[in-house]
């Protein structure tokens, strides 16, 4: 099928592109056999592991299967069973399949909002269909990230193929192929923004509801401000270490300690007689997560940093690991001042 029947049997059908190749990186176990693993057992061990968001997928000699987990729970299954389309089955229908003799099962870690908008997908409609002159794609790309956009960029040239899905203007899963070869993440968004320079590539946008952004307040929510928590703490580990190993043991947890104080009376929930936040031994507790509290510590860090003398821009360097690891949070939590996207 030449690229542009491919394109326009996607077009017609969106659920086409509910099923993009996946990285199989981050494996907890491939390829066992289903007998050996019941379902249930599967599931107690994601329930054990802490936050987990990930994919299992089943093969038989007549289906592929993915089942999809968000914060340690099951939370839905497509598959493709013989020569049918891509579609949702329900929990039973997988089930059956996981019974066959010849089922395998893996299991692996993904992106949460990756994970999220796969289940989505299959809900989405076309919103933009075009081909586009030189360098076009590209302006798209930026245009979907400035907008915090939740929606799929669909990307055909004359032999390839690129997938982008983004979660409120962050891509969280991005495939790109090509003669068989399948790349993924940070070289599949290189990859396809030069390709896709070429006159006469077309691209396709599938959103839910049109381009509706992500809000603040729906990124922030209760399970994200965990996520939060363990964010803010790498960050203060890191600036503890990296300052006490210059400047002498205990100075940035004092040094904290002194900012926090200098700014209760802006931020009245850092009181540390409230005990809405502990700091002990360079560990943060939060005790009742909110807003304002993770804005009074983007406060405390800065008066830190400038109570022992340190340019914020001195450690973007030195923190753009922790602030890629958590992209899909850091400009809706107002941490881009710590470490600019």
């Amino acid at each position: 099928m030449n690229p542009e029947a491919l394109l326009n049997q996607m077009i017609v059908a969106p659920v086409a592109v509910s099923l993009p190749p996946l990285p199989l990186d981050a494996p907890i176990f491939q390829a066992l056999s289903s007998a050996l693993i019941r379902w249930d057992m599967l599931e107690a061990d994601v329930e054990s592991r802490s936050f987990f968001s990930g994919f299992s997928i089943l093969q038989t000699p007549q289906a592929v299967a993915r089942a999809y987990f968000i914060d340690s729970r099951f939370a839905g299954v497509v598959a493709r069973v013989g020569s049918d389309a891509v579609q949702a089955i329900s929990r039973e229908s997988f089930l059956s399949l996981y019974m066959s003799r010849d089922a395998t099962i893996s299991l692996y870690t993904l992106d949460r909002y990756a994970v999220q908008s796969l289940l989505e997908v299959t809900t989405w409609n076309l919103q933009l269909d075009r081909v586009v002159p030189q360098a076009s794609v590209s302006a798209v790309m930026s245009g979907i990230e400035q907008q915090n956009l939740t929606s799929q960029l669909l990307t055909l040239g004359l032999d390839w193929r690129g997938l982008i899905t983004y979660h409120g203007g962050v891509p969280v899963l991005s495939s790109y192929e090509q003669a068989g070869r399948t790349m993924f993440q940070h070289e599949a968004l290189t990859r396809i923004a030069l390709e896709a320079t070429e006159n006469g590539t077309r691209f396709a946008v599938y959103s839910k509801m049109g381009f509706s952004s992500l809000d603040q307040a729906t990124i922030l929510s209760e399970a994200s401000f965990d996520e939060l928590v363990r964010t803010w703490n790498e960050i203060i580990t890191f600036c503890e270490k990296r300052t006490d190993s210059v400047r002498g043991k205990d100075t940035w947890d004092l040094t904290f300690r002194k900012a926090r104080l200098a700014l209760v009376d802006k931020y009245p929930l850092l009181d540390p007689f409230l005990d809405e936040v502990r700091y002990t031994a360079g560990v943060l507790i939060v005790s009742r997560p909110s807003k304002a509290l993770f804005d009074g510590l983007v406060a405390v860090y800065l008066e830190t940093l400038t109570m022992l003398g340190i340019p914020p821009q001195a450690l973007y360097s030195l923190l753009s690991p922790i602030r890629d690891k958590h992209l899909r949070l850091w400009r809706a939590a107002g941490l881009e001042v710590i470490c600019p996207l």
